[in-house]
């Protein structure tokens, strides 16, 4: 079988409401943003599963957070 779990249709359309309906921007961080962008779109090409993807976003921003300080 498939070792990736790849999103469908429903898991798409609330990742999709989630990001256009975000109206708040917090931090605006570039580098932050850049983690983001590649683990999600590892995750939305399957090359990641969904944990895969928030253990490394978290990770990455833990250090990236960690070396700012």
């Amino acid at each position: 079988g498939d070792v990736y779990k790849r999103q469908n249709e429903s898991d798409a359309e609330i990742l999709q409401e989630q990001v256009y309906n975000t109206r708040k921007l917090v931090h605006k961080d570039e580098t932050l943003r850049a983690i983001i962008q590649s683990e999600a779109t590892a995750y939305f090409e399957g090359q990641k599963s969904v944990d895969e993807a928030a253990a490394q976003i978290q990770s990455r921003v833990s250090i990236y957070l960690a070396e700012q300080s």
